[in-house]
């Protein structure tokens, strides 16, 4: 009799649990919650951090879920859906969000990647972390490796914080050859990245807020510059990817505050060719 009572009672469970994952019309996996589980349950389950579910969902940390609700799974790319109201303003402050665990970076390539902590609590680069950015910022031609400026690594680090930890698509770090003779990716003290999930534009202000960097907008592309030197500069180049420079905005500034000039417009010139010279060193071939 209690045999039988069990049976029962596993098809009726059975029947009342809907499906649990699904496909979508765009191949995406789909989660139908169903009673007693959590944000972080289902994270583990599909071996995805709570904070791309959350985000890859719109909600909010400590938001709810109830059984029936229907919930994206991140591809594991780390590539984040559409992004959460919260974060459909104008400004970087709109998309900062504190980390799950401060000082952990995530760096992503078409080829390559690693994450870890990169810091000790006296904020120096910890050996094990500077060798393996090291190749993470390899020669995209080559493969060659070369010694990584200690200070751009903590500004990944930075970087990485403010925008929630998100994962950092890094487009090019160490190059042997560049369009500027004086380029700063050809002495380890400059990247190229984007974080998916924030715009390009949101990135270059916040990186404006950095003192003694240099930093390079590219309206037309997928990525921005990031360099580590010691006066300011900001330049605008309007160029698509494998095109001619075609500056907008270039020179040297000393805080955002201090810059007015938008895209399109004639901001003012290097003050000299070297200057120049730096303005042209992330266009990527």
């Amino acid at each position: 009799m209690l045999a039988r009572f069990l049976a029962v009672a596993l098809v009726g469970t059975a029947l009342a649990t809907p499906a649990i994952a699904a496909t979508d019309d765009e191949g995406r996996t789909v989660h139908t919650v169903y009673p007693g589980q959590t944000i972080a349950k289902i994270a583990k389950r599909y071996r995805v951090s709570v904070d791309d579910l959350l985000h890859a969902n719109r909600l909010r940390r400590g938001a709810r879920i109830q059984p029936g609700q229907k919930l994206v799974i991140p591809d594991g790319t780390g590539d984040r859906a559409e992004p959460s109201p919260r974060h459909l303003g104008n400004h970087w402050q709109d998309y900062s969000d504190p980390p799950r665990k401060k000082g952990f970076v995530v760096l992503q390539s078409p080829t390559k990647h690693w994450q870890g902590f990169v810091l000790t609590r006296r904020g120096k680069v910890l050996p094990h972390a500077h060798e393996a950015i090291e190749k993470m910022f390899a020669s995209w031609r080559t493969g060659v490796e070369h010694e990584i400026d200690p200070r751009l690594i903590q500004l990944v680090v930075r970087v990485s914080d403010t925008f929630g930890g998100r994962p950092i698509r890094v487009v090019s770090g160490y190059r042997e050859r560049s369009f500027a003779v004086e380029s700063k990716h050809k002495v380890g003290r400059a990247f190229d990245f984007s974080i998916p999930g924030v715009p390009n534009a949101v990135l270059r202000d916040y990186l404006r807020t950095l003192p003694n960097v240099g930093i390079g907008y590219y309206p037309n592309s997928t990525h921005v510059h990031l360099d580590v030197r010691e006066e300011a500069a900001y330049w605008v180049d309007e160029a698509g990817p494998g095109e001619p420079p075609k500056y907008a905005r270039r020179g040297k500034v000393e805080s955002p505050s201090e810059d007015t000039t938008g895209p399109g417009e004639q901001g003012p010139a290097p003050e000299t060719e070297q200057d120049e010279q730096h303005h042209a060193e992330i266009r990527v071939e």
